[in-house]
């Protein structure tokens, strides 16, 4: 299984203008990319507007790994350059930990996040091989 959870804060710019809101072409463009997601199944892209903040809220849980939600994250990033926010992913069948990837200043950054790693231990049991 490969699973995600994540979420970002939509920002136009980095620049601390409260009343700057995004415009509708920013708005448009990461509309397009959640559409685009959002044909597949077993996955939620949810963008929504709480207290005048536009925010994107991303989960899922796929038999098997796919770039395809890194790529939306990272789209996300580049379309509006000003957002923050952090995307976990695991890997049950290639990796014990899971991955962080945070975005900021239009990039994403990749670490190994110590809360939920090793996920066998802290997270579940071993499996018991009978």
């Amino acid at each position: 299984m490969y699973e995600w959870h994540g979420w970002a804060t939509l920002r136009k710019t980095p620049e601390v203008d409260y009343n700057d809101g995004l415009d509708e072409a920013v708005l448009s463009r990461i509309r397009a990319l959640l559409e685009e997601s959002d044909k597949v199944s077993n996955e939620t892209a949810k963008l929504t507007n709480a207290n005048g903040e536009w925010h994107v809220w991303l989960a899922g849980c796929h038999n098997h790994p796919s770039s395809a939600i890194v790529d939306l994250f990272l789209g996300i990033a580049k379309a509006a350059p000003g957002s923050y926010g952090v995307l976990y992913l695991y890997d049950h069948g290639a990796s014990e930990n899971w991955d962080r990837l945070v975005m900021r200043r239009g990039s994403i950054h990749e670490s190994r996040d110590e809360d939920l790693s090793p996920h066998v231990g802290l997270v579940e049991d071993a499996e018991i091989l009978e």
